[in-house]
Order: structure tokens, then C-alpha cells, then sequence
């Protein structure tokens, strides 16, 4: 019993070092929530006064997304063929703010208007136009129903 001990607590440490939930990457980006990673290839860094990520969330449907992108909501209609994906135009609030998180906003729906494809890749959601990727998502923790 003693021999097993340290392959039992090897195997315990290697588990709680893990960066994933367990959970299997999705097949569809549907239903999940998604917080922006990078832009272009460039990581999204937010202001220290700003706790609230960018996100992304497409309905269940498949038909419209919801998201955060800095200063304001948007939701829009989507269209998804296969790996292909196109959004419709973006309804938005109005409020203003910082110049770095107004631009950061332009950034991010600009390139939302400009993706035509989707991808996951280790539990990574990656929106491309074309084949130059443009938005790279985290996969968001579930949520817990109460």
C-alpha cells in the first residue's frame, strides 16, 4: 500500500496543476460564452479600472449573438453555414468612454463584421476572414444553474 502512495499523490498534484475543466472542447461556439483573447494576433489587454471582459455568445438558435465589447452591448444576427459564418449588422448602445476602450470597441466590431469563418481549437474559438484569423475566443466556464 505504502509503493502506491506517491503514485496516488503524483497523480492527485498532475490534476489540480490541469488548466482545463475536464470538459471536452464543444463542436459549435452555440450556446457557449466566449471572452476575447486577441484582435489581429495582438492579446486584448484592458485598462485596470475596466473588470469586465469583451465577450461573445451566440443564442441557441444559431441565429443572433450577444456580446460586451468594452463600453457598450451589441447583438446582431449571425449566419452559420458549416464552418462559415457571417453577422448581420450590430445594434449597439451609445455610451462613450476612454479613447483606449473606444478604439479597442472599433477594433472588435469591425472585425466581427469582417469574419467569414469559425474554428475551435483547443477550447479556443477562432473567427477568421478568410483564412487570416482576426479574433481568438476563451472558452468561458459554465455556468452554474441555481
Amino acid at each position: 500500500m505504502k509503493s502506491l502512495l506517491p503514485l496516488f499523490l503524483a497523480v492527485l498534484l498532475a490534476g489540480c496543476a490541469s488548466k482545463t475543466t475536464g470538459l471536452p472542447a464543444p463542436d459549435s461556439p452555440v450556446g457557449y460564452g466566449w471572452t476575447l483573447a486577441s484582435i489581429g494576433g495582438d492579446p486584448v489587454t484592458l485598462p485596470a479600472d475596466n473588470a469586465r471582459p469583451l465577450r461573445l455568445q451566440f443564442g441557441a438558435d444559431g441565429l443572433s449573438a450577444t456580446g460586451y465589447s468594452g463600453l457598450n452591448g451589441f447583438l446582431g444576427r449571425t449566419n452559420f453555414d458549416g464552418n462559415k459564418l457571417k453577422f448581420g449588422p450590430l445594434a449597439m448602445t451609445r455610451r462613450g468612454g476612454p479613447a483606449e476602450l473606444m478604439q479597442l470597441e472599433n477594433r472588435y466590431t469591425a472585425a466581427l463584421t469582417s469574419v467569414t469563418a469559425w474554428a475551435i481549437r483547443d477550447r479556443q474559438l477562432v473567427l477568421s476572414a478568410g483564412d487570416t484569423p482576426v479574433l481568438v475566443f476563451e472558452m468561458e466556464p459554465p455556468r452554474v444553474q441555481q
